[in-house]
């Protein structure tokens, strides 16, 4: 907001563009000097922006997910990129502000969309971001529709085999077990973790992660189908 920087403004280039517009008419000098005080005003925003997505990094560091989540919506909020957008509705999901966290994945989906394609890595990456706020919502179906685009997305960019795929097909699997379908499930968790096993090293945490979540998939479904 621009009322936040005020300080930060030459007011008497203000005053100066004031006078030249309002008590000799002169309204090419008028144009200019606003023109010059609204650069000074942008960039003391965009300095504050910059300022707030450093103390985010700071506070994530630290491991204190609410004040990183608060540093990182300012930052968005005052330069929302994609960058900014993305550390928000991370932190803000982290700290369960649910609705923030909603508002900053739409906004970031929309950006990816627009400065890079609708087939884009980025843009599934968004996609994912934001059907993992649906899913914590209890938005299961509106979740499951996102996940699905951002794996078409990744299929035709990083491909199959890729790490991050992985994540693609954890991510919608447990959305599908959360609606009960067990049958659409069961094989993506299988793949993710086969994926994984095949690309990154014996003891990384992403297979012991994927290991685990299939195993918490048989044992939810062998007690739902419980006679």
């Amino acid at each position: 907001r621009l009322s936040d920087f005020e300080d930060q403004i030459p007011r008497a280039k203000l005053e100066e563009a004031q006078q030249a517009l309002f008590e000799n008419g002169d309204r090419t000098l008028a144009d200019q000097l606003l023109a010059e005080v609204e650069d000074t005003a942008q960039d003391a925003i965009y300095v504050a922006a910059e300022a707030a997505f450093e103390r985010g990094k700071i506070a994530e560091g630290d491991i204190r997910w609410h004040d990183a989540a608060n540093h990182y919506a300012r930052a968005a909020q005052l330069n929302p990129t994609y960058d900014t957008l993305h550390a928000a509705r991370e932190f803000l999901w982290r700290a369960g502000r649910y609705p923030d966290a909603l508002r900053m994945g739409e906004d970031l989906v929309t950006l990816a969309r627009r400065d890079f394609g609708e087939n884009d890595a980025k843009t599934a990456t968004a996609l994912n971001e934001l059907a993992l706020v649906l899913e914590a919502q209890g938005r299961y179906a509106e979740a499951e529709e996102l996940n699905k685009q951002a794996m078409e997305i990744d299929r035709a960019t990083i491909g199959e085999e890729h790490p991050s795929y992985a994540i693609r097909l954890n991510n919608l699997a447990i959305v599908l077990m959360e609606l009960g379908k067990w049958d659409e499930a069961a094989p993506l968790y299988e793949q993710a973790l086969s994926i994984r096993s095949a690309t990154l090293p014996p003891d990384h945490p992403y297979i012991a992660q994927s290991r685990q979540n299939l195993e918490t998939f048989r044992a939810r479904r062998a007690a739902e189908e419980e006679p």
